[in-house]
C-alpha cells in the first residue's frame, strides 16, 4: 500500500476523522491531486514534490468537510487495508548508476511490480536508479541488491531482481533520473503501482500500469501511449505526432495538447481535454458511463465536431456558441464553426461519444 494511503489510515485512527472524510481523502489522493509542472532537478525535489502534493490534497478535503470530527476506532478498517502490506517489515534503500554518454540514442526499458515508478530527465550524463525496498527478512538477506540495471547493446534495462534473490518476497518503489537527450524508445511499465514520467523525449514512449494511475508531464515523442486499468491518467503538455490514452474504470485528463492526433478511450470515467494548441488536427474521445468536457477556447482554426450515440434519456450534447452550423438527428450531431471546409488541412476535427453522460464542447 502507498505511503499516501497509510497516512490517511493514521489520520483515521489517531486524528479521529470520520470514515466519510477518509473516503473523500482517499479519492483526493487518487483522483484530484495536482502536480507541479516545474521540471524536477534531482531526487530531493522529487521527494519534496510528493510531500507538497499530499499536503495540498489533505488541505483541500479538510476545508470542504463541515461535519464535526468524532472519535472512532478504525482498527478493523486499517487492518483490512494493510493485510497485503504488513508481511514485508524490513526496509532497505539501494542506489545504482550507469554511464551512457557513449550511446547517442539509447532506449530505456523500466519494469516494476507492486511499486510505483518515477522517472525524469536531468543534466548529468549518467543514469541514477534509487529504490526504497520492503522485504521479508526471513527469506531474503539484507545484503541483496534487490534491483538490477544493465545494458544490452543500446538498451538499458531496469527491473526488480527477483531471480537473483531466489524469492519474490519484496516490493520496491523506484525513481530513475536519465540524461537529457532524445531516446529511441522509452518504456515504463508497472503492476499495482503508479507511474510518473516528466520531461522525457523519445521517438516512442510507453507508460503502462495495471491498478495504478499515470501522470505524464512534458512528454515529447512521435508516438506516445499511456495505458492504465482501474486508475486515472493525466497528461500535461504533451508534444508530438500521435497520443493514445486508454484506461478502464478511470478518468482521463489532458491539459496541453501539442500533438497532431489524440485518441482517448475510457470506461466508467469522465474525460477532460483543454488547452488545445493550433498543432492539433484530430481529437477522438470515447467513454462509457462518464461525461466529457472539451475546451476549444485556445483553438484559432476552424473546427468540426461529430458526436454519436446520443440519447435524450441518458446523455446530451452542449456546444459553444462558436458553432454556427449544426446538423443533428436522434443519435448523431455534426457542428461547424465559421469558415470550416472539408479540404482545409489546418482545421481541427473532434469526434466524441458516450453512452451515459453529457458531452460539453465549450470555449
Amino acid at each position: 500500500m502507498s505511503d499516501e494511503k497509510l497516512m490517511i489510515l493514521r489520520m483515521m485512527k489517531d486524528g479521529k476523522i470520520t470514515e466519510e472524510e477518509a473516503m473523500k481523502l482517499l479519492d483526493a489522493i487518487g483522483e484530484n491531486e495536482k502536480y507541479k509542472s516545474k521540471e524536477p532537478k534531482d531526487f530531493d525535489e522529487i521527494e519534496n514534490n510528493f510531500v507538497d502534493k499530499l499536503t495540498n490534497s489533505i488541505d483541500k478535503v479538510i476545508r470542504k468537510t463541515s461535519e464535526a470530527i468524532s472519535s472512532i476506532d478504525f482498527d478493523d478498517i486499517a487492518t483490512g487495508f494493510t493485510t497485503g502490506f504488513s508481511k514485508y517489515r524490513a526496509k532497505a534503500e539501494r542506489s545504482f548508476t550507469m554511464d551512457i554518454k557513449d550511446i547517442e540514442n539509447p532506449s530505456i526499458d523500466i519494469a516494476n511490480k507492486n511499486g510505483k515508478i518515477q522517472v525524469f530527465q536531468w543534466d548529468n550524463d549518467f543514469i541514477e536508479l534509487r529504490g526504497k525496498i520492503l522485504y521479508d527478512d526471513k527469506l531474503i538477506s539484507a545484503n541483496n541488491d534487490f534491483l538490477k540495471i544493465e545494458k544490452k547493446d543500446d538498451v538499458i534495462f531496469i527491473y526488480p531482481d527477483y531471480d537473483n534473490n531466489g524469492s519474490k518476497a519484496f516490493s520496491a518503489e523506484i525513481a530513475v533520473a536519465v540524461p537529457r537527450k532524445k531516446y529511441k524508445n522509452f518504456s515504463a511499465k508497472s503492476q499495482n503501482g503508479s507511474i510518473e514520467g516528466s520531461y522525457i523525449e523519445s521517438e516512442n514512449i510507453v507508460l503502462e500500469s495495471t491498478n495504478g494511475k499515470i501522470y505524464a508531464n512534458n512528454l515529447r515523442g512521435n508516438d506516445i501511449k499511456l495505458h492504465s486499468t482501474n486508475a486515472t491518467i493525466e497528461a500535461i503538455s504533451t508534444e508530438g505526432d500521435d497520443l493514445e490514452i486508454r484506461s478502464s474504470n478511470g478518468k482521463i485528463i489532458v491539459n496541453g495538447v501539442y500533438v497532431q492526433n489524440t485518441e482517448v478511450n475510457t470506461s466508467n470515467g469522465r474525460v477532460e481535454i483543454q488547452d488545445i494548441s493550433s498543432l492539433a488536427k484530430s481529437i477522438n474521445a470515447n467513454t462509457t458511463n462518464g461525461s466529457m468536457k472539451i475546451n476549444v477556447s485556445n483553438v484559432m482554426m476552424p473546427i468540426k465536431v461529430s458526436i454519436s450515440k446520443l440519447n435524450k434519456y441518458t446523455n446530451s450534447a452542449n456546444l459553444s456558441n462558436r458553432f454556427t452550423s449544426i446538423l443533428n438527428d436522434d443519435s448523431n450531431l455534426t457542428a461547424f464553426t465559421d469558415g470550416f471546409k472539408e479540404e482545409d488541412e489546418r482545421a481541427l476535427r473532434i469526434i466524441g461519444s458516450t453512452t451515459n453522460g453529457s458531452i460539453n464542447i465549450d470555449g
